[in-house]
């Protein structure tokens, strides 16, 4: 008796839970529908789009269609939303509806097709883009605290000067991403491909890249320090100078990088593959290279101390490397 209960009881939690999806589908395709039959009437009626010029017309018109494409917007479901992104590309409506500012933080567009749409400096924080498409979308200046980008394809996109501290873009597509003065304090990047990204003062205090793929990315002068970098590829990455005193490099595959100058004080390089690297001038005080294997006549003048842990047999001194305190000061001795 008990067991037929509980089935019975799991059948009518189904069924409550198809009603209340059918009920939400309804209600999304109604708001949908009501949207386009009302920016229909500011397209023909309210002179919403000057065809001549490309520009609003109607300055009402299009505060209007702004606020009314913003408020749609907050409640539609993925592919929804998308509908709404292609009626302004497809009308040309760009220059009369901007989400410039706009509120759209906790969004579920999770899986939806939004390339090449223009979210420049909305908030989206908080939001699902899991999994979307946003290739070439205009997402500059637009907040993203703790948005979810896991998996989400941001090819070519444009997120310069972004706020994603906190965001997930685990395994996210970010080739030839724009990320240019974005702040990424403990964003988590774990397994992302950012082969060809642009990072140029970008803010990585504390990021998460870990297994993610660096390869020939330029972060020559970036603060990484406190960083996960761990598994990562950074093949022919340049760190010139980078900072990432106290980053995880462990196993990270820096083969032919330029980590001339940097500053790697307390960094874990332990097992890292750092095969015709260049480590010239960089400050090694504190490092663990045990089992990393990398070409020591690259790493003249580099800068190590007695806390410095080198492969077994490893002895600086023969290579020209540079004892120093813990200050960074020459101690007169070079092995």
């Amino acid at each position: 008796l008990e067991a037929r209960q509980k089935i019975e009881k799991e059948r009518q939690e189904e069924r409550l839970k198809e009603h209340r999806e059918a009920q939400e589908d309804r209600q999304n395709e109604a708001a949908l529908q009501d949207y386009f039959d009302k920016m229909s009437v500011l397209i023909l009626h309210e002179n919403l789009v000057d065809e001549s010029r490309g520009k609003p017309a109607n300055p009402y018109a299009a505060a209007i269609a702004r606020s009314r494409t913003l408020a749609v917007l907050r409640v539609l479901d993925p592919d929804r939303a998308a509908a709404v992104f292609r009626l302004i590309a497809e009308a040309e409506l760009d220059q009369s509806i901007t989400l410039a500012g706009g509120d759209l933080s906790g969004v579920n567009w999770r899986g939806a097709d939004l390339s090449e749409t223009n979210l420049h400096l909305a908030d989206l924080s908080g939001a699902d883009l899991s999994l979307a498409k946003l290739f070439r979308a205009d997402l500059s200046e637009a907040t993203l605290f703790e948005t979810n980008l896991s998996g989400t394809n941001l090819f070519a996109a444009d997120l310069s000067g972004a706020k994603l501290q906190g965001a997930d873009l685990s395994k996210a597509y970010l080739r030839q991403a724009n990320l240019g003065g974005a702040e990424l304090f403990e964003a988590d990047f774990n397994g992302a491909n950012l082969f060809e990204t642009i990072l140029d003062d970008a803010r990585l205090f504390e990021a998460n890249f870990s297994e993610a793929n660096l390869s020939g990315v330029d972060l020559s002068e970036a603060n990484l320090s406190g960083s996960n970098l761990s598994g990562a590829n950074l093949s022919d990455a340049n760190l010139f100078a980078a900072e990432l005193s106290s980053a995880n490099l462990e196993g990270a595959n820096l083969i032919r990088a330029n980590l001339g100058m940097a500053i790697l004080v307390e960094t874990d390089l332990g097992n890292a593959a750092l095969s015709r690297a260049l480590l010239r001038g960089a400050d090694l005080r504190g490092a663990d290279l045990a089992g990393a294997k990398f070409t020591p006549s690259a790493m003249r003048e580099a800068k190590y101390n007695a806390h410095t842990i080198w492969p077994e047999g490893f002895n600086p001194g023969e290579y020209g490397l540079i004892l120093v305190d813990d200050n960074g000061k020459p101690s007169g001795s070079s092995s």
